[in-house]
């Protein structure tokens, strides 16, 4: 829907908690944080109101992890790179083979 949601979405990925705690393929820990985000308990908690309405597009940039895409987008560089970390993604490997 927005950049914004997108960046959400990647920043909440790449924080959340013990590496080990939570899925290391990307588009499995996306689809989780969108069921948290849906969770009925969550919708009352003023600290967690993340509601997360992703393009398609958008989806698939994170559950692929294109690193160099989502650059490309508009994402914030350093997002790019804690997301790329968070999942043991060379982002610089990433960006060379996409010509940036």
């Amino acid at each position: 829907m927005s950049l914004l949601d997108l960046q959400r979405a990647i920043y909440h990925l790449s924080t959340a908690g013990e590496q080990a705690r939570r899925p290391t393929d990307p588009a499995a820990a996306l689809t989780r944080l969108i069921e948290l985000s849906r969770s009925e308990v969550l919708a009352d908690l003023p600290a967690f109101q993340l509601r997360l309405e992703l393009e398609p597009h958008e989806a698939e940039l994170v559950e692929h992890g294109d690193v160099a895409g989502m650059y490309r987008y508009g994402v914030h560089p350093n997002l790019v790179r804690n997301f790329a970390g968070a999942f043991r993604i060379d982002y610089l490997a990433r960006y060379r083979e996409a010509g940036l």
